[in-house]
């Protein structure tokens, strides 16, 4: 059941986003020591889509939603009010996760990571290419066990994750964007396609069709772009090639061995590919994660370009 609640005494807001503002443990809230969202615009947020992730998370075992605690922020509950979804409650983030280690100063997103010159907190200092493998490998993981589960996330990028620091934790917030399989989401977001391009999409879609922007799409950006700190990752052979240069430069100082960036750019183009040339399709979450753990069982598809068309050669 979703709870009804009239959003009395609500504290002034502390921060805010596209979706709505975030409120701090209001006094007379039904769900203690927690942030409320108040949504902009109600109309947009579908209420069975708020159900089917409640839902969902309360079918979870004892362990899966320890892990789902402790990679995500997900919805607690939602509030219901005159037949619309006006509000969520969610997990206030441990202190490590802001910038100044004292919850202010805005949270340590992975836009700090993602850029050619990260300007880090003077606390942090900087970041080693081992502590970048395990902020990436954590994100890897939650994503992996929601992927499974039969959740799409949706709107992967640089603002809907956070990492703490000294333990270097990741978390995926604003999850009450996220869907089931097979659902709507609750709250609005950008394109929410599946994880992977449907099996049919055609290699030239029809004029006024979208390419969808889909889960492992990118991922296959997002890994590469927290990596590399490189923002402007595009799949054209001059770009490639200072990807695989700067991939290869990660892999041998954390000991990964020879030809291991070639294999992670490899992996990269057969994220990015829209027209089913590459063998062995788009990579899941979870092939990021053998990769970049330097599993030695870790086993590559070549890319194998059709008949007539040509694929990227680094």
């Amino acid at each position: 059941m979703l709870i009804t609640w009239q959003e009395s005494g609500l504290p002034t807001h502390f921060a805010g986003g596209n979706q709505g503002n975030l409120f701090l443990n209001p006094s007379s809230s039904p769900v203690a020591a927690t942030v409320y969202k108040k949504y902009f615009d109600p109309d947009a947020v579908n209420p069975a889509g708020a159900m089917a992730l409640i839902l969902w998370a309360a079918a979870l075992n004892g362990s899966e939603q320890a892990k789902l605690q402790s990679g995500t922020t997900w919805p607690i509950q939602f509030n219901l009010l005159n037949n619309q979804i006006v509000g969520s409650w969610m997990e206030l983030l441990p202190n490590s996760f802001f910038r100044n280690g004292n919850g202010s100063g805005g949270v340590l997103d992975f836009e700090i990571l993602q850029a050619p010159s990260p300007e880090l907190p003077n606390r942090i200092g900087q970041i080693s290419s081992a502590d970048r493998q395990q902020i990436i490998l954590q994100y890897l993981e939650i994503v992996a066990f929601l992927h499974e589960r039969g959740v799409v996330i949706g709107d992967i990028g640089w603002s809907n994750a956070v990492w703490s620091y000294p333990d270097l934790n990741v978390k995926l917030i604003d999850c009450d964007s996220m869907r089931i399989r097979g659902s709507a989401p609750a709250a609005p977001q950008g394109n929410s396609a599946g994880y992977e391009l449907p099996p049919s999409f055609p290699m030239k879609p029809p004029s006024g069709q979208g390419i969808p922007e889909t889960d492992l799409l990118k991922l296959g950006r997002f890994v590469v772009r927290t990596v590399t700190g490189m923002t402007d990752i595009i799949t054209s052979k001059s770009t490639l090639s200072q990807c695989k240069n700067r991939l290869t430069e990660f892999g041998a100082e954390l000991g990964m061995g020879a030809g291991w960036g070639l294999r992670a750019a490899r992996l990269f183009i057969r994220s990015q590919d829209l027209s089913g040339r590459e063998k062995g399709g788009q990579p899941s979450a979870s092939e990021w994660l053998a990769l970049i753990s330097g599993q030695k069982n870790f086993y590559e598809i070549r890319p194998e370009p059709r008949s007539g068309r040509k694929s990227y050669e680094l």
